[in-house]
């Protein structure tokens, strides 16, 4: 007998500045006791085993001690009958394959959703479907099975071949509790969640390309406004030197020769232009930063604008995420109580 579990996980991750929460599913399988397979007579071929029969046995037992019956599903019922096939075709008589093939992974490939799984074996030549239930019933891990209100569905798979040069029966029945026994997370929200989460990261690194942007830009206009004010210092002092050059010139009682006055004039009308294309180029770095500006005003109203979005999106998120953590939070609460 084995008994293998599913049960969904919820994980919640804070992120500083902005209350982004995650859910990640996973699966906790856990084996049970494994009694080993049940043996059973050798010495007569008995009557067929069917699966009709074996069902309605099983269900009388439960029956009995007051459980629901179980239910019969064709997909299980594959499932055990591609087991029996397995150790019929392989000669091996165990819950796990040769090659550790177990009834989970049986189950799982034919697509069988499930919470829980468990599995009885036998073999033998059983007088009839009867004498092989009451054969499970009188072994302790079987009867577990048969009887566990864990349980809701079964799959039943039984037929005659040759195990060990011998003409044998070999019959499986394979137990489950499928996943929807329990309140499924609503895929609506679940889908809504990772368009918002998947929207809100993309809004990030718009952010953040932005604000980059904007730095960078006010870097540049704080080196424009420096070098606009450097240069119109810069030039009013040429053009002060220039004018008090000529003041002197024109205030100095020393007689001067025509060539020493043109030469002061000519110095003090170089000093005044140089002044001039200085506060010309302070101008033009000023009427940069200007534009530039105004760029980042407009771009600075948008970021808001973009941080707006982003805060109303990641209450939404947290929102979706309370949502469905709620739900998790009843799956698991629902799934534990089959955990033995």
């Amino acid at each position: 007998m084995r008994i293998s579990t599913k049960i969904l996980l919820a994980l919640l991750v804070l992120l500083v500045g902005a209350s982004i929460f995650f859910y990640l599913s996973g699966v906790i399988s856990k084996d049970r006791g494994l009694p080993g397979p049940l043996r059973g007579p050798k010495g007569y071929p008995g009557n067929p085993l069917t699966v009709a029969g074996i069902l309605a046995e099983t269900n009388k037992h439960r029956q009995i001690n007051n459980l629901a019956p179980l239910v019969l599903n064709s997909t299980l019922s594959q499932a055990a009958d591609n087991k029996l096939k397995d150790m019929f075709a392989r000669q091996y008589f165990d819950h796990d394959s040769p090659d550790g093939i177990g009834p989970a992974d049986i189950v799982d490939r034919v697509n069988y959703q499930y919470l829980r799984i468990g599995e009885n074996l036998a073999l033998g030549n059983y007088a009839d479907d009867t004498d092989l239930v009451q054969a499970w019933m009188d072994s302790p891990g079987h009867r577990a099975n048969i009887l566990s209100q864990g349980f809701s569905e079964i799959g039943i798979a039984a037929t005659a071949g040759k195990f060990d040069d011998r003409s044998t029966w070999l019959a499986v029945q394979t137990f489950a509790l499928p996943a929807n026994a329990c309140p499924q997370p609503d895929e609506t929200i679940q889908q809504s969640f990772n368009e918002q989460q998947t929207t809100l990261s993309q809004l990030a690194d718009q952010l953040s390309t932005t604000k980059n942007d904007l730095q960078q830009r006010q870097e540049r206009i704080d080196a424009l406004l420096a070098d606009a004010t450097r240069l119109s210092n810069s030039g009013n002092e040429e053009i002060a030197r220039g004018n008090t050059i000529i003041k002197e010139g024109k205030d100095s009682q020393a007689p001067n020769t025509p060539s020493d006055a043109d030469a002061l004039y000519k110095q003090a009308r170089q000093l005044q232009q140089d002044g001039q294309t200085l506060q010309q180029q302070a101008t033009t770095a000023s009427n940069t930063a200007s534009l530039l500006n105004q760029k980042q005003t407009t771009q600075l109203a948008d970021y808001n604008n973009q941080v707006t979005t982003y805060n109303q999106l990641n209450e939404k998120l947290a929102s979706l995420s309370d949502q469905l953590n709620q739900q998790i939070n009843t799956y698991n609460d629902c799934a534990n109580q089959y955990l033995e």
